[in-house]
C-alpha cells in the first residue's frame, strides 16, 4: 500500500534503529544457566504459533469495546522479509515456510521447527539440534563470510551488494532464499548483558563485537548467553499489535515448558564431540585433525537436519562486509538510551485516564524528539491513536 511504501518501504536509512523496535522478554529465573533451552522452547513456541496460525485455531482478537479485530495481518508476522531493492524495498512472505534459521558467531544455518508430518518440533529435539549448532558455529577459528553486517547497511548500499551477491552464484541466491523464507531469525548471542537497559539496548542494536550476528531484515529472536531474551522486528510488515499478540502467545507457551529437564541441561553442557579427535602435533597433523573436527561436526548438524548456509565470496563482497562492519560500528557509536520505568502507570490508569498506552508512548516519544531537537520539527506519524490503541501500534517518526 502506499502507507507501507511511504512510511516504511522507501526509507533510505538504515532499519536498525531507525525503523527497528526492540522488546525484552520477561527473564526466567532458571535461563542465566540455560540459555540454549530457552532458545529452544521459544523456537518450538513459534512453530506451534505458526500451526494455530495455519488451522484457524488462534484465539480470536477482541478490542477493550467486545469488538472483533481483523487476523489476516497476523499472516506477515512470520516468514516475511524486506528485500533491500533500489529508492524503495518489497516485501516477501513464504506462506508455508517450515523452518528458522540459526545465527551465531556471524555464521547462519537452516533448521527445520515443524516436521512433514505438520507437527512443531519439541524443545528437546530443538535443543539437540542448537547445541551442534552452536558448536559448529564456535569450532570455526575465523568468522569468514557474514552477511548479517549488510542489513545494518543504508538501504540502497545493501541493494547494491544483495545484487552483487546473487549475481555471484547461485548458491548465494539459495542462501539469501533460505533466510529470506524462513519464519524468523534465532539469534545465540555470545554476549551477556549486565543489567536490564544494557540488554534493551543491544537488543535494539548489536554490540560492535557482535555486530554480525542480526539479520534486520526479518523478525528475530534474540537469545543472550545469560539467558535473557528479546524480539528486534521489521516494521513494515507488522504493526505493534500484531507483534504483541505473537510475543504473549509464544513466550506464554514457552513458559509452560518450565526449566531444562536434567537430560536436557547435559545435553547443553555435553562437550563438543569434535573435541574427542586426538590432538596432533605437528602443523600438518594439526590441518588434518581440523580436517576431521569439521567432519564430525558437519555429521552432528545433519543428525539434526540442520544445514550451514554457504556463501561464495568476491573481493567486491569481501570490501562491502568492511564497510559494512563500520557502517555498524557507527551506528552503534550514535545510538544512547536510558530505561525510565513508569512505577504505578498500568493500562487500567491509562484507560481511566482515556489513554491508549500506544499513543501515550508515541506522544512521549514525539515530545523528547521535539525537547532534543528543537528545529527540526515534529512528525506526527503515529503518535496518537483510538484509547485502546488499536489505530496506532507502529514505530516513532
Amino acid at each position: 500500500s502506499l502507507w507501507y511504501e511511504h512510511a516504511y518501504l522507501s526509507g533510505r536509512d538504515p532499519v536498525a534503529v531507525g525503523s527497528n523496535p526492540a522488546l525484552l522478554l520477561r527473564l526466567e529465573p532458571w535461563a542465566e544457566s540455560a540459555p540454549l533451552w530457552r532458545a529452544a522452547t521459544l523456537a518450538s513456541a513459534a512453530g506451534r504459533w505458526q500451526l494455530a496460525f495455519w488451522r484457524g485455531e488462534l484465539e480470536l482478537d477482541v478490542a477493550r469495546d467486545g469488538s472483533a479485530r481483523c487476523m489476516a495481518t497476523l499472516a506477515n508476522v512470520l516468514g516475511t522479509a524486506r528485500i533491500p531493492k533500489p529508492s524503495c524495498d518489497v516485501l516477501a512472505t513464504a506462506s508455508e515456510s517450515r523452518h528458522i534459521v540459526v545465527l551465531r558467531n556471524g555464521r547462519l544455518f537452516e533448521l527445520p521447527v515443524i516436521s512433514l508430518q505438520g507437527e512443531a518440533m519439541a524443545p528437546s529435539e530443538l535443543l539437540c539440534a542448537l547445541t551442534a549448532i552452536r558448536n559448529a558455529a564456535d569450532k570455526q577459528r575465523e568468522r569468514g563470510f557474514t552477511p548479517g553486517l549488510l542489513t545494518a547497511l543504508p538501504r540502497d548500499k545493501w541493494a547494491a551488494a544483495r545484487s552483487t551477491l546473487c549475481a555471484t552464484s547461485a548458491r548465494n541466491e539459495k542462501s539469501l532464499c533460505a533466510v529470506n523464507e524462513a519464519l524468523l531469525v534465532l539469534v545465540l548471542d555470545q554476549s551477556a548483558p549486565s543489567s536490564t537497559a544494557e540488554a534493551l539496548h543491544d537488543s535494539l542494536i548489536a554490540p560492535v563485537a557482535n555486530a554480525a550476528d542480526r539479520w534486520y531484515d526479518k523478525l528475530q529472536v534474540i537469545v543472550f548467553e545469560n539467558g535473557e531474551a528479546a524480539v528486534n522486528f521489521e516494521h513494515a510488515p507488522i504493526d505493534g499489535a500484531q507483534i504483541l499478540r505473537f510475543i504473549d502467545d509464544v513466550d506464554s507457551d514457552a513458559r509452560k515448558f518450565g526449566p531444562p529437564p536434567a537430560s536436557a541441561s547435559a545435553t547443553a553442557l555435553a562437550e563438543d564431540p569434535a573435541a574427542n579427535t586426538p590432538a596432533q602435533p605437528d602443523t600438518q597433523n594439526g590441518l588434518e585433525q581440523e580436517r576431521k573436527s569439521g567432519e564430525v561436526l558437519e555429521r552432528e548438524l545433519e543428525k539434526y537436519a540442520a544445514t550451514a548456509l554457504q556463501w561464495d565470496v568476491t573481493l567486491a563482497l569481501a570490501d562491502a562486509i568492511l564497510s559494512a562492519n563500520m557502517s555498524a560500528a557507527q551506528l552503534r557509536s550514535g545510538v544512547k538510551s536510558t530505561m525510565i520505568r513508569l512505577e504505578g502507570w498500568t493500562s487500567a490508569r491509562s484507560r481511566k485516564a482515556g489513554l491508549g498506552l500506544d499513543p501515550l508512548m508515541q506522544t512521549a516519544f514525539q515530545l523528547a524528539f521535539c525537547l532534543a531537537h528543537p528545529l527540526a520539527g515534529v512528525s506526527g506519524r503515529e503518535a496518537a491513536g483510538s484509547a485502546d490503541g488499536g489505530g496506532g501500534g507502529g514505530g516513532g517518526g
